[in-house]
């Protein structure tokens, strides 16, 4: 077994070291053990990225969880070699990194005090579940959501406070009421956030460093609080149409199939802003079950080229002035000079009544509207200062379904300046014909749509890449709405759903 390979990304080699096979039912239990006892051999203190803080509290859990379900296998040298490991975590933890690190940190010790039995399990008891009462509650934000405001580690995290409540309800003498009835207050306020955000195909969002396949769905989770708790139903079944998550800055609409959801939240914690993209006022839309229009999401974490594109402003359905980032993004997980959300509220209207909708849509004779409304200062690097106004109204069909989508951008400052709006298509979104002023887009299962684009801007199509998967790079359109000329200007368009005949 090559547990240091060099022709794999350092992510890969992290998750190699993880264990997390271990729990794969269709692996035969001697393989398992096997790899426990080759990597015990072949991984001595300090090799990296085995012994890493981080793969090191993930291996140690799933050692645990396996040792716990197999006892015939809990040998001394295996033994030993997890006591090691958790002593060493114990002197090392990523308390400088915070944020999920070091929340992994805590819980591993938490774990390692209820497997293990004396002075020093005693200890890492005491130490992780005073550092998870602390650290839970600052990692969640009133609406439920992880302060990362990243969906992707919103499920990660989600799984590690059922991981918790599970071991708690477990062992019911090692922890006080009070713990176990935080961890399930966090649990529910979590899996309803998770809800709250999720697609009508079950899939996330995938808004700062997301991709699928990474978190467990929501199905799995919900379905794990289930059988911890011996409860049914934890969720309801019908889901609220308008997203209102004003912590996190997730806003939307969802009916039926279609579903738009726009980020407007800051940046966060502003600690540790590892996992953020330049995405503030970008959104996703799906009709008719589809994804029309789509984050870059994530391809790896390596640094270089494709690390930078996916988490620049360009990668997303948002706006550039000359060509510059939103936020100072830099590194891999780096981020300097940071834009600030200034307002974001959204509201069901009609076309009588309304705190936001633009003059233009007063006259329109709509049945509804779902209007939303978000404002931010960004674009540090451009000498004066910018601030980017959004007004996004949604006209709804009489069936409560999206029938168009318009977007209203204000660019608001001084001088001569470049701006660009991006709208990302997904793959299978085609263009079948093109003016000056339309595009007219093709999807799966004939859905048609129509791009309208407001007079004042030129605009031209580009390719851009797609990455829903860690490792997984597909060519997509990217239409590019511009104009250039004297602050403050605006941009706008309309994206139509048209019936098929």
């Amino acid at each position: 077994m090559d547990w240091h390979p060099n022709d794999v990304s350092r992510l890969w080699r992290y998750n190699l070291h993880y264990f997390d096979y271990l729990r794969e039912d269709g692996r035969k239990r001697n393989e398992k053990i096997f790899l426990i006892r080759d990597w015990v051999t072949k991984n001595p203190q300090g090799s990296q990225p085995g012994w890493e803080p981080f793969t090191a509290g993930l291996r140690i859990i799933n050692w645990i969880f396996f040792l716990t379900k197999y006892t015939q296998y809990q040998s001394k040298d295996i033994l030993y070699s997890l006591y090691l490991q958790v002593l060493w975590l114990e002197e090392n933890d990523e308390r400088h990194i915070l944020a999920n690190h070091y929340f992994e940190n805590l819980k591993t010790l938490t774990f390692a005090g209820g497997f293990f039995r004396g002075n020093d399990a005693e200890r890492w008891l005491k130490k992780g579940c005073k550092g998870i009462e602390r650290q839970i509650v600052e990692q969640t934000l009133d609406d439920g959501g992880h302060y990362e405001r990243t969906p992707q580690y919103h499920g990660l995290m989600l799984e590690n406070y059922l991981d918790l409540y599970n071991l708690a309800l477990s062992n019911s003498d090692l922890f006080d009421t009070d713990f176990k009835e935080l961890l399930n207050r966090h649990c529910i306020a979590g899996l309803k956030f998770h809800q709250a955000i999720l697609f009508p195909d079950q899939k996330i969002p995938l808004f700062n460093d997301s991709a699928f396949g990474i978190s467990p769905s929501l199905s799995e989770l919900d379905s794990y609080y289930q059988r911890i708790c011996g409860k049914f139903d934890s969720l309801e079944k019908r889901f609220d149409q308008l997203i209102d998550l004003k912590s996190s800055g997730f806003f939307g609409y969802r009916s039926g199939r279609d579903m738009f959801v726009i980020d407007a939240g800051d940046i966060g914690p502003s600690y540790q802003p590892g996992h953020t993209h330049c995405d503030m006022l970008s959104y996703e839309l799906m009709l008719a079950g589809r994804r029309v229009v789509v984050d870059s999401g994530v391809f790896e974490y390596e640094p270089g080229l494709m690390r930078q594109y996916v988490r620049s402003t360009r990668a997303h359905n948002s706006v550039s002035v000359d060509e510059k980032e939103q936020s100072e993004v830099w590194g891999e997980f780096r981020v300097a000079r940071r834009a600030k959300i200034l307002n974001a509220c959204i509201e069901m209207s009609t076309t009588k009544k309304s705190n936001i909708l633009p003059p233009s849509f007063i006259s329109k004779k709509n049945n509804s509207n779902v209007c939303f409304k978000g404002e931010y200062a960004g674009f540090h690097s451009v000498k004066r200062r910018i601030r980017h106004q959004r007004v996004v109204v949604i006209e709804l069909n009489d069936t409560a379904g999206i029938r168009a989508l318009n977007i209203i951008d204000t660019i608001n400052g001084c001088g001569v300046h470049k701006v660009e709006s991006f709208i990302h298509l997904h793959p299978d979104i085609k263009m079948v014909n093109q003016s000056d002023a339309q595009f007219n887009l093709i999807g799966m299962n004939c859905l048609r749509m129509q791009l309208l684009i407001s007079e004042n801007a030129s605009c031209f199509f580009e390719r851009s890449y797609y990455c829903p998967e860690f490792g997984k790079k597909i060519s997509n359109g990217c239409i590019v709405l511009q104009v250039e000329g004297l602050l403050p200007c605006q941009l706008a368009y309309t994206l139509k759903r048209i019936d098929r005949p």
